[in-house]
């Protein structure tokens, strides 16, 4: 669990399951390296991964 980036993740987690309803959506990550971007994409990414 990544700490203090709770509300982030549930962007990212309320996109990847509008995406299974077939809603569109755009993210877009950016900033220093170092501070948690790939590890921020990948933490939700490994819940949703049970498509229908």
């Amino acid at each position: 669990m990544l700490v203090g980036r709770e509300s982030e993740q549930e962007r990212i987690a309320r996109l990847l399951s509008d995406a299974r309803l077939g809603r569109s959506g755009a993210l877009a990550i950016h900033g220093e390296a170092g501070i948690g971007k790939s590890a921020s994409s990948s933490t939700p990414s490994r819940r949703h991964t049970t498509w229908p």
